[in-house]
């Protein structure tokens, strides 16, 4: 039943379709037929082992939206503007109000399909309030205040908070590594910017990118030690691998590790004889330019900034200039997927427990490949290997297989480190202790439908 009181069913959905770059609509290439009212099967071009993790799209109804496909005006038909008695669905909370840079009220929906072991329908909670705030500082205040019964906690906060526990009458719930990346990298992009015909990175600098051995070598001038006890408050994990801990068997532990050591640093750039040739302080390559280039990261993003600054400080420890500044975000993002005028960044991907999320990042066609996208055939040999491990292990459905092909990847990932990561953050939530059915995962909290209040 969807919230307007019209019967859902598999006969009221839409086909599958999706929008072109263009905005023009197109079917999936997957067929998706009815079997009865509450059964829909999906037929797959290929083999697709994350789909149903993979399938977040919302169940539409077809009474409300059809109409407004036909005619061309579903990106417009329901935005932040609209009244929220109009959003019509089928989960277990409707909107109830929206008042913008303030809060968002979610109601109960008394049509909620599914019900507990006893019969009682699903969701407990009557309502839920989503209070905006101006930053973190905002949010933290409000916490202590009482006005709030959750808040994330960053590692910065956690010794202020720790010992407020009794007498706040909160639990912080540790629940481990994070599945979210910070790394640095560098632009090997081998094009030439089409409004200017100027390359996207200096021929020399692209020789530098792109040499393994100096991407190594920059890998053991990040102190990550300094990143987790200086930014994080002890509250860290070194990242070696490109899949979080977090993500269980996917994650590989026996990948090749590039612990902090300037000494081991420095030798591998004499090796390939790029040595302060005039002892001002800088490394020269092999033809007498002196490596130096520019590192940005984004504001509005105090951690990520220091991190950045411990970075820089590393690569100067080893005799590369490094011209830091950190930009605003939508300015950084442009320059990673549309300009490509960077030169090396820090900044970070979401991840997630199936290695297959990261495939846009991974794959030599991806947008998000960012050292160098969208490539037409895959540059190098490693990154050919890590396409086929990324496309096996999609379409492999037994488990252990597909993890095999991941760990490879990995494996691949750490030896040639085109992404040299830094650390992953501890994740941390300060919750009241009002609230039954608390089940605290690697993933949640709790299942929101069936958590209630003891309070009350």
């Amino acid at each position: 039943m969807y919230n307007d009181d019209i019967p859902a069913s598999s006969r009221s959905t839409f086909e599958f379709q999706h929008l072109d770059a263009n905005g023009d609509w197109q079917q999936s290439r997957m067929a998706v037929s009815v079997i009865d009212d509450h059964t829909i099967e999906f037929t797959l071009p290929v083999q697709f082992a994350p789909f149903l993790r993979s399938m977040g799209t919302a169940i539409y109804p077809r009474h409300i939206l059809e109409p407004h496909v036909d005619d061309g005006t579903f990106i417009e038909t329901w935005d932040i503007d609209t009244d929220p008695a109009e959003i019509v669905g089928t989960g277990p909370f409707t909107i109830e109000s929206y008042e913008p840079g303030r809060r968002v009220v979610l109601a109960r929906n008394p049509n909620y399909w599914l019900t507990d072991d006893g019969g009682n329908r699903l969701p407990y909670l009557d309502r839920i309030v989503h209070e905006i705030v101006e930053d973190l500082d905002a949010e933290l205040a409000s916490f202590l205040a009482g006005e709030s019964d959750v808040h994330g906690v960053l590692g910065e906060e956690y010794a202020q908070l720790e010992p407020l526990q009794q007498e706040g009458d909160f639990t912080i719930y540790r629940r481990g590594p994070n599945f979210g990346t910070t790394f640095l990298t560098f632009n090997v992009n081998p094009g030439v910017s089409p409004d200017t015909g100027e390359p996207y990175v200096a021929a020399h600098k692209l020789d530098w990118f792109g040499n393994v051995q100096f991407r190594q070598a920059v890998a053991h001038s990040i102190d990550k030690d300094a990143i987790i006890d200086d930014v994080q408050h002890g509250l860290g994990y070194p990242q070696w691998s490109s899949v979080s801990p977090s993500a269980g068997d996917f994650h590989n532990p026996d990948v090749r590790r590039y612990p902090y050591d300037l000494d081991k640093a420095n030798a591998i750039l004499d090796n390939l004889g790029w040595t302060d040739t005039d002892g001002d302080g800088t490394r020269e390559d092999s033809n007498g330019n002196a490596i130096e280039f520019k590192l940005v990261t984004n504001t509005g993003n105090d951690v990520r900034q220091r991190v950045t600054q411990i970075i820089q400080q590393g690569m100067e420890g080893i005799g590369l200039a490094v011209d830091y500044e950190a930009i605003d975000f939508g300015e950084l993002v442009g320059q990673l997927v549309s300009t490509y005028d960077w030169e090396a960044v820090v900044i970070g991907f979401t991840g997630g427990p199936d290695p297959y999320s990261g495939i846009t990042l991974w794959h030599s066609t991806g947008d998000l490949h960012l050292w160098y996208p969208n490539q037409p055939e895959p540059a190098t040999d490693w990154e050919a290997e890590i396409d086929a491990m990324y496309i096996l292990g999609s379409q492999e459905l037994d488990h252990a297989t597909r993890v095999r092909y991941y760990l490879n990847a990995q494996d691949i990932a750490a030896s040639n480190v085109p992404l040299i990561y830094t650390t992953l953050s501890e994740r941390l939530t300060a919750t009241r202790n009002v609230f039954g059915n608390t089940t605290p995962t690697l993933y949640a909290l709790w299942d929101i439908r069936y958590l209630y209040r003891t309070d009350q």
